[in-house]
């Protein structure tokens, strides 16, 4: 391995990288030119890897590759991350065609250590799910994640709702917050109703309401434009969610809290 592939390093560590490819792909584009992709995926795995650190690839099934990777147990890894980082954002822009998910095991020293990092790519995927088009997951150390989880969340649940408080206007939903943050939708989903006692898409609903409330009170336009300036476009939706939250439909919140037009003089 020294010679044939210039391992230097005494330590090593192994991704887990699984190409899904979509109806679009097999209806829009035509044999030859699927095959020919197919073939170069490894080629461009290696490609990436290359100019980071050094590696050997190989593919266990179809569409499913083996990364070991050789690197210190203190240096490396944010090399590799980046590597990972840029298959994904090549392939993003084709998610009409493909899906990508990576997992990352842990560093193990010796050979013997390959067999445990290659566990510990694949456990992490299947923690992450695969719900998401793009994702990048590792299993982290347990010890230094229980000591780092509750910063780790609370950072987390912080950077959340500031996107849901900037964006709570557009399509929001629990796999694209998750993709906006780089972390599973089943990781994401947990630590929020841990940290705030609330489902994500509920948090979701209770702010758009909370906002049309505002309009409600401050404005004269009507139900439907709200709706939509809130996020919610679906009149139906938004009466029930409003009642819902308030026990009310938001007619009658305006009637009795909202909007007043000042008497002409």
């Amino acid at each position: 391995m020294k010679e044939d592939l210039q391992f230097r390093k005494d330590s090593f560590v192994c991704c887990k990288v699984t190409f899904s490819y979509k109806p679009a792909f097999y209806e829009e584009i035509q044999d030859v030119e699927r095959l020919l992709i197919i073939n170069k995926i490894k080629k461009i795995i290696e490609g990436f890897i290359a100019q980071y650190v050094p590696a050997y690839i190989l593919e266990s099934k179809q569409n499913v590759f083996i990364c070991v990777v050789n690197i210190d147990e203190s240096e490396g890894l944010d090399e590799l991350k980046s590597a990972m980082l840029s298959i994904v954002q090549t392939f993003r822009q084709d998610s009409r065609y493909c899906s990508i998910h990576i997992g990352i095991g842990k560093i193990y020293a010796g050979l013997s250590g390959i067999a445990k990092s290659f566990q510990d790519a694949a456990t992490a995927l299947e923690h992450a799910g695969t719900r998401q088009d793009f994702l990048i997951t590792e299993l982290t150390d347990m010890s230094k994640e229980k000591n780092n989880y509750s910063y780790k969340a609370d950072q987390l649940v912080s950077t959340i709702v500031t996107y849901i408080e900037e964006n709570y206007g557009q399509d929001l939903y629990l796999e694209k917050i998750a993709e906006q943050m780089g972390v599973s939708s089943k990781y994401i989903s947990k630590v929020f109703k841990e940290k705030k006692g609330i489902n994500l898409t509920d948090y979701i609903s209770l702010i758009r309401i909370t906002k049309a409330k505002e309009i409600l009170m401050n404005t004269d336009r009507n139900i439907s434009d709200i709706s939509e300036q809130v996020g919610i476009y679906s009149r139906t939706t938004f009466i029930r969610l409003f009642k819902k939250f308030e026990g009310l439909p938001p007619n009658e919140f305006r009637k009795t809290k909202g909007y007043k037009p000042e008497a002409e003089e």
